[in-house]
Formats: structure tokens, C-alpha cells, sequence
């Protein structure tokens, strides 16, 4: 275990597609760590005061979520005031970073999610309303009145699907061709996306239950929708067949 930072609240963390580097936003700060490893790059040689591993940028306002973009040197930063920055800071930009600002939402930013080519930025917060951006032409589209606060966001790998999961503790399933809902999964006691992975036939998200339990989630793109019935086991799995 490596201590990186300290800070009074950490309300977001990303991680580079190519695992170079990670972004971590406390409050008013926005810290970029590179954590390549290699004969020239040696975890256990961290320090927080070296400029060339360690950058930090200030913000305006109190940050929210990041997400690092997939195939870019970007980072999509959301805020209290629901502003998300485009942060553009590696290259010939780390020293000046150059940034863009998109504004939608009325209150905090509460998720942001990149689909894997880059080209929509998913966020949420307590309008209830996911936003899809296109970054490319700007343009939004909207998916409002889902229930409750959206708390996290993910995007299947192939990206026909979103999992939004929300502040009563459901978890929402989307079609990503048409945004019509496929699943909604509720009644768990705590809901935290990790992570999801999928193949040509499944996609797989996976859900922290207590904070103890593991959920698997298995989506059948192929076949129509059916109710999910969890295993009473302490690894929880909900199958859509």
C-alpha cells in the first residue's frame, strides 16, 4: 500500500485508459499523478513535491466527479455549481491547460461517464435527468424523470448499454440505440458501480451490495428483457435471459 495524497475530501478518481495516469479532484484542486511503472519509474519513488510526477490544478469552485477520457490527454471535471470542464493538461498543455466548459445542469454534477471512443459524455446529478453529450458537435440529448437522483453512471464497453444507478439504491439498465429502458433492478441496500466488461453476446456490470456483498449483473443483448430474480447467496447475481 502507497500513501499518495492528503486531503481533507476526495470526491472523484480516474484512472488513464492506458493506466499512466491517475486524477484524483479534492475540493478545489485537481491532482494529476503519474503512476507509470518501469526501470525509470518506480512506484515506492513517488513523492508528493516532485513536479514531474505530481501536478495539481486549481478550480474555481468545489469539484464533484472526474472521468479520464479514453483515447485523449482530457479529463471532464464536474462541479457544485453543475458546470463540467473539459480539462486539456498533458503534452504541450501541462503548464497551461486548456479547458472547456459545459453547463446544463442546475446543481451539483454528481457522475460523468465516457463512452469508449470518446465520442459521448454521459452525467447526471439530482435533476434525475441523464444528459448524453456530443462533444464533437455539442449536441445533448436527454433521458429526464427517471425517479431519483443519478448517483453513478457506466457505459457497456460496446456501448449499447448505460447502467445508471440512482439514490434509492436502483439500478436502471438503458438501451443505448434508443434509450429505452431495458431493466431496473431495485430493492438493494447500497449501490456503488465498480466496473463492467463485456463480450459479443453479454455484457457484465458489476455492483458493490453493503459495501461487502458483490452483485453481477448479466445483460443479454440478444434476447428481449425478462425480470431479474436474485440468488439468496451472499454474492448476489441477477441473470436477464
Amino acid at each position: 500500500m502507497l500513501r499518495l495524497l492528503k486531503g481533507r475530501v476526495f470526491s472523484g478518481l480516474t484512472v488513464s485508459s492506458d493506466g499512466r495516469y491517475l486524477v484524483v479532484a479534492s475540493r478545489f484542486k485537481l491532482h494529476v499523478v503519474n503512476i507509470a511503472t518501469g526501470s525509470d519509474a518506480d512506484l515506492g519513488a513517488l513523492d508528493e513535491k516532485d513536479p514531474l510526477r505530481f501536478r495539481t490544478y486549481l478550480t474555481t469552485e468545489s469539484l464533484t466527479c472526474v472521468a479520464f477520457h479514453p483515447t485523449e490527454g482530457c479529463i471532464a471535471a464536474g462541479d457544485e455549481r453543475g458546470r463540467i470542464t473539459l480539462w486539456y493538461c498533458f503534452g504541450k498543455n501541462v503548464d497551461s491547460p486548456v479547458t472547456s466548459v459545459m453547463h446544463w445542469h442546475a446543481h451539483r454534477v454528481a457522475a460523468l461517464s465516457f463512452s469508449a471512443d470518446g465520442t459521448y459524455l454521459l452525467s447526471g446529478g439530482e435533476e434525475s435527468t441523464l444528459v448524453i453529450w456530443q462533444l464533437n458537435t455539442g449536441f445533448k440529448q436527454f433521458l429526464p424523470r427517471l425517479g431519483s437522483e443519478i448517483k453513478h453512471i457506466t457505459i457497456s464497453p460496446d456501448q449499447s448499454y448505460y447502467a445508471v444507478g440512482l439514490k434509492d439504491n436502483s439500478v436502471s439498465v438503458i438501451r443505448s440505440v434508443d434509450l429505452q429502458t431495458k431493466t431496473v433492478i431495485q430493492g438493494l441496500k447500497f449501490c456503488m458501480l465498480l466496473c463492467c466488461s463485456s463480450n459479443r453476446q453479454l455484457t457484465v456490470l458489476f455492483w458493490a451490495l453493503d459495501q461487502v456483498e458483490l452483485i453481477f449483473f448479466f445483460c443479454n443483448s440478444i434476447l428481449p428483457p425478462s425480470p431479474c430474480q436474485p440468488h439468496a447467496q451472499p454474492i448476489v447475481n441477477w441473470t436477464c435471459n
